[in-house]
């Protein structure tokens, strides 16, 4: 009640103006179509609508939200990307492979933890994927530490841009690695206005894995 009671005692002014300007602009609709009830009623219901819609748009405009692109993500080019990686990043087909064989970045960098680097599976990665020792950082993080992966994830985001790609040109992959890593790249990436991907598959429960061909990449731009 003290909302409404607010609301009122804020707008009343805008209240009462609206309500006068749309009882002339009735009346005076109302003689133009010689009060005919239907085209009346169409009228006020168009009206309505016109301006909930009018009100959305205001708002939107106000506080836009993030855009969501369903399998467009990949259609972005992007000249740098920092990828969040697991145990199983290096395996043939994985999100994380596709990404890096996709753009074809002039530098990568991953973030792993103790466990990737002591299976090697940061330089599997880069192994398969051909890319050059001086275009390619591997940081390694504690899962648990979400400031220790914010941190390195704008390490590994300035070091792109020191190399003279611009914000457009990185993308940050949260598709592998914990919920953790993923969480706070993602905090991240937002803070430097980077865009951030998340690579959607369908699994088969049975075998544990992807679905080949069921991918989608979500972007949050």
């Amino acid at each position: 009640m003290e909302t409404i009671k607010g609301i009122i005692k804020d707008k009343w002014f805008e209240m009462v103006v609206g309500a006068l300007g749309m009882n002339l602009l009735s009346t005076a609709f109302a003689v133009f179509v010689d009060n005919n009830p239907l085209v009346l009623l169409f009228s006020f219901g168009t009206i309505v609508v016109l301006v909930m819609l009018a009100s959305i748009m205001r708002k939107r405009l106000a506080h836009p939200l993030p855009t969501i692109f369903q399998g467009r993500a990949l259609a972005v080019h992007r000249k740098g990307v920092v990828l969040t990686i697991g145990l199983h990043s290096d395996k043939t087909g994985s999100p994380c492979l596709k990404v890096i064989d996709r753009f074809k970045p002039k530098f990568c960098a991953l973030i792993g933890t103790e466990m990737t680097f002591k299976h090697d599976v940061g330089r599997r990665i880069i192994q398969q994927s051909g890319i050059n020792a001086e275009s390619f950082k591997e940081e390694i993080i504690d899962p648990t530490n979400l400031d220790n992966i914010k941190d390195s994830t704008m390490m590994l985001i300035h070091w792109m841009m020191g190399k003279g790609l611009g914000s457009r040109d990185i993308v940050v992959d949260i598709t592998g690695g914990t919920a953790t890593m993923s969480v706070a790249a993602y905090n991240a990436a937002g803070e430097l206005e980077i865009d951030t991907q998340y690579v959607y598959s369908e699994y088969d429960q049975s075998r544990n894995k992807a679905v080949d061909g069921t991918q989608k990449a979500l972007l949050n731009t």
